[in-house]
């Protein structure tokens, strides 16, 4: 309506008025308004309200004007995207960093819950954290006394623990004691904030986490898995997770970590929103790569109780249904009745629907759980055959993301084996085209799945199929794979692989399905080199030694020795 817009252009400009009152006015009409209210919300950013409020923040000393306008931000910065952005892009985080020592609690309150909000999304600037004094001023925030500008400086540290530097430069600071502080103190805030920072500081980093592994902040840690608070126990499954994982080869005192966290973190899942979104990645982490672990968690009834989750697809976050996904992935991953309970929860429809999700994190943990359950045989020949999983498979061979493109391939490795029933489904739909395609793109990943769903796709092929991928590969491509680029000699055996490539590919040459002189007519030059650095007329005698072995292993064949598919 006129008489709304109007009304609410008065506010805005009332916001830069010279009388404090009104200025004070317009800030709760705003914040009032917006609580709740998208719509609202965006209405008042394109109205260009974000600049004026953060322009009271950084000038005024007035107490009530410094707390509404700190409430203001912090309600724009919740919920919507468009409100991150116009916050962020007023440069409020400096002026919000120097207001946190400010000496009236009210206002340190006030900015402390709004700072936390901003830093809850995924666009804060965790890096400019890192530049010039901004850490040394969130550390020194962090030895405030004033415990509630601690927790939030523990909390904003763990937004920013995103890379193994950042990591490090964190704890370098001097930051782990301080957080071993507030973990001992009796308040859930502290302990909370205190245990997000620590889970942060451990995630993949075998450094710290061996640190405090030898420390007595673990029995703490340990004893909050017991705590009421569901967000507490969750954070320090986390925390025990990262810790036992930061061995190659992890001890007695890790396994005992792992033991411990586990029995919680399955309790924890679908407990409530504190541990919703946490609990099945840290499910996932516990068991991931451990049969042993994947067994205690099935006869747990895990897959069952995620299984639960999926079917409310469409109640679920992106995040929560990612990380759901990945802990099924990981629960099947060796362990056969975790195979069969998730098939008998007749969930595999919702995986098939999950890898047309709108969000790549989500198509890739589909990929991954699709991956576990295509390495069961039986189920390779029925259920996954009955789900039409094939087809979603193949439709994410042209999707935009790299990542996703690289998590099908690698699933459709084991789909196109031999025994399978959707080897034929993936030859008659062009997935063969499309992977042909794939395995010469500049990304070694994607270039390696891509490569081996060929050989196993072409491995007792008709030679149509061959033909097929030459016209999509070419020979000229082909000779390219076969010649060392530096970041395929960093991996052990790429070349033995593209060998075995070969040996598929010319296994009919009899047939003159191919022939040894179109494979090294572009290999005559005196500069060009074959695998591991061999000049052509060695690459030569490679491409016919390559046929008589081949020749040789049709004999060994016979006898019922073959050894050329490779699982995933």
């Amino acid at each position: 309506m006129p008489g709304t817009r109007w009304r609410d252009e008065e506010i805005v400009e009332n916001l830069s008025s010279m009388d404090p009152d009104a200025r004070l006015r317009a800030l709760r009409a705003v914040k009032n308004q917006i609580i709740g209210n998208k719509t609202k919300k965006l209405s008042y950013v394109k109205l260009g309200a974000v600049p004026r409020i953060v322009e009271i923040l950084a000038t005024d000393s007035s107490v009530p004007l410094l707390v509404q306008s700190a409430a203001a931000v912090g309600s724009f910065a919740c919920g919507t995207e468009e409100g991150v952005r116009a916050v962020l892009q007023s440069d409020v985080l400096s002026h919000m960093l120097k207001i946190l020592s400010h000496k009236d609690d009210q206002v340190v309150q006030a900015v402390a819950r709004s700072l936390k909000l901003i830093f809850n999304s995924t666009l804060a600037p965790r890096a400019n954290m890192f530049e010039q004094n901004a850490l040394s001023q969130l550390l020194q925030l962090l030895f405030s006394k004033n415990i509630t500008v601690a927790e939030v400086a523990a909390s904003v540290l763990a937004r920013c623990c995103e890379t193994p530097r950042q990591q490090s430069a964190i704890a370098s600071a001097g930051a782990i004691p301080r957080l071993v502080h507030l973990l001992s103190l009796s308040t859930p805030k502290s302990q909370e904030a205190a245990l997000d920072a620590l889970a942060s500081l451990t995630h993949s980093n075998s450094e710290i986490s061996l640190a405090l592994l030898d420390g007595p902040v673990v029995e703490r840690i340990c004893a909050l898995l017991k705590d009421r608070n569901t967000r507490l126990r969750v954070l320090a499954c986390s925390c025990l997770a990262n810790m036992s994982r930061a061995s190659s080869l992890p001890t007695a005192r890790q396994h005992e970590l792992a033991a411990l966290a586990l029995p919680v973190a399955v309790r924890l899942v679908g407990e409530g929103e504190g541990g919703f979104h946490e609990a099945p990645r840290v499910v996932a982490q516990l068991v991931s790569g451990n049969a042993d672990m994947q067994k205690v968690a099935c006869d747990a009834e895990v897959v069952p109780r995620l299984a639960k989750l999926l079917k409310k697809e469409y109640d679920l976050s992106p995040r929560l249904l990612e990380t759901t996904l990945l802990a099924l992935a990981a629960l099947t991953e060796r362990h056969e009745q975790s195979r069969k309970q998730l098939v008998q929860a007749k969930v595999l429809d919702k995986i098939v629907q999950a890898l047309a999700n709108n969000e790549q994190g989500v198509r890739i943990s589909a990929c991954k759980c699709c991956l576990s359950m295509s390495r069961s045989v039986k189920h390779l020949r029925t259920a996954l055959v009955d789900s039409n999983m094939t087809q979603a498979l193949l439709n994410l061979l042209t999707d935009g993301s790299t990542e996703v493109k690289e998590a099908a391939a690698a699933t459709l490795c084991n789909m196109v084996l031999d025994f399978s029933p959707m080897k034929e489904q993936l030859l008659s739909s062009g997935g063969l085209r499309h992977l042909a395609v794939l395995a010469q793109a500049p990304q070694y990943v994607l270039r390696l799945n891509s490569m081996w769903a060929l050989k196993n796709l072409l491995y007792l092929s008709k030679s149509p199929s061959k033909e097929a991928v030459m016209q999509s590969l070419s020979y000229t491509t082909m000779r390219q794979l076969l010649l060392n680029d530096v970041e395929e000699v960093q991996t052990a055996n790429i070349c033995g692989q593209r060998w075995r490539w070969l040996r598929v590919r010319v296994r009919e040459h009899d047939k003159g399905s191919c022939t040894v002189q179109e494979l090294t007519s572009e290999c005559e030059g005196k500069e060009t080199r074959g695998p591991q650095g061999l000049h052509s007329e060695f690459f030569m005698y490679g491409v016919q030694g390559v046929m008589r072995l081949n020749s040789w292993l049709g004999i060994y064949r016979t006898k019922g020795h073959s050894q050329t598919m490779k699982w995933q």
